[in-house]
């Protein structure tokens, strides 16, 4: 048929040859009106005539580290909630402001959207970005990411990760899915305009605090964009193209179990054994119900413990004694010196001068020869 375009029809659930099918023109022009049908239009003062029935005000409370950049922004804001005929009050020395509906308020709904605007710009989102919340075709989210990691160093890296090196990973993710991202504290704010870029830059968030790093993402969603810009791939199976990450298990070495007694049947070892029973020390009570000394009047007791100090001061002092006399007595394997003869005495000092004197002379050869002389 002239004027038509042709597409196939595949079925996932035979394996037969895809049929091509033509749809004309006419076609196409009547489903795309009956698609306009269902776009959400714009609420209108003709809808709400009467306006709203009762007022409506909410208060947002404002950080410290926020204030000097709401005191330069105040006009603007307040400007802008006034075109939307609302009414903001900043109360920057109670750290809070105040947005409620005014005379001239029709949209029901309005309110909603001027109480996260003011949430947004409080947690860090500029005014530029966060006027778009006004608009009826923008989605946006608030993710607590803290919830997925407990440790608190743990959670500053990865957060870090998430935000790349001059806050170049975090763009490049805002650039791929059609975003706008903002991480402050312990969340993240998404403002975007189709459900899809949500729920794609909510799938990456997540991961990272998994610890799958966001340049995975930023890479599977690179090929895609080439594949979706040329049309010759637009029936062609994308899975080949796109990379598949998976994550890494590493095998730990395993932990040797001890040997549980066979004999006795329990582990003596394991304290959490039923069966392994630790033995309870007497305490003082039974100790002195044993000996008797528990039923003893305090008289006996005193008498008892003077007999006994009096027994370990007498074998103290019989020890010292013993100590004395041994350092008087010689030792059993003690050998005296013997003494040698008087006359082998003279004979070794004799030659030692003897010695001295040849010495002397070697040392001094014009002594000998005179002396020869």
């Amino acid at each position: 048929m002239a004027g038509g375009v042709r597409f196939k029809d595949t079925s996932f659930k035979t394996n037969k040859k895809a049929k091509e099918i033509e749809i004309s023109e006419e076609d196409i022009n009547r489903h795309h009106q009956n698609a306009k049908k269902w776009l959400n239009e714009s609420f209108k003062k003709d809808d709400n005539p009467l306006g709203m029935a009762q007022k409506t005000e909410f208060i947002i409370k404002i950080p410290t580290y926020r204030l000097s950049y709401l005191k330069e922004v105040e006009e603007l804001m307040t400007l802008l909630c006034k075109s939307k005929s609302l009414d903001l009050t900043m109360k920057l020395d109670k750290y809070s402001m105040t947005i409620s509906t005014t005379a001239n308020t029709y949209d029901p709904y309005i309110i909603i959207r001027g109480r996260d605007f003011c949430r947004f710009v409080a947690r860090g989102v500029p005014v530029d970005i966060a006027k778009m919340l006004f608009e009826d075709d923008t989605l946006y989210e608030i993710i607590p990411i803290r919830k997925f990691i407990q440790n608190q160093d743990r959670f500053i890296r990865r957060r870090q990760r998430l935000l790349g090196p001059k806050g170049e990973t975090l763009r490049s993710i805002e650039i791929l899915t059609k975003t706008n991202l903002v991480i402050m504290g312990k969340t993240v704010a998404i403002m975007a305009k189709t459900e899809r870029a949500i729920n794609k830059a909510t799938e990456i968030i997540v991961d990272c605090m998994k610890n799958i790093h966001p340049l995975h993402h930023i890479k599977h969603l690179m090929i895609r964009r080439e594949l979706e810009n040329n049309p010759e791939m637009a029936n062609a199976d994308w899975s080949k193209y796109t990379p598949n990450f998976k994550k890494k298990s590493i095998n730990m070495p395993k932990r040797k179990k001890k040997k549980q007694n066979k004999e006795k049947g329990f582990d003596s070892s394991n304290p959490n054994d039923p069966l392994n029973i630790p033995k309870i020390e007497p305490s003082k009570i039974d100790k002195q119900l044993e000996t008797g000394e528990y039923f003893m009047s305090d008289a006996e007791k005193e008498a008892k413990k003077a007999a006994s100090i009096a027994k370990r001061s007498a074998a103290a002092a019989r020890d010292r004694a013993q100590r004395d006399l041994n350092r008087q007595q010689a030792p059993a394997d003690f050998q005296p010196v013997q003494q040698g003869n008087q006359r082998d005495v003279r004979q070794m000092i004799d030659n030692i001068q003897k010695r001295k004197r040849k010495s002397s002379n070697d040392d001094n050869p014009k002594s000998s020869k005179l002396k020869k002389m």
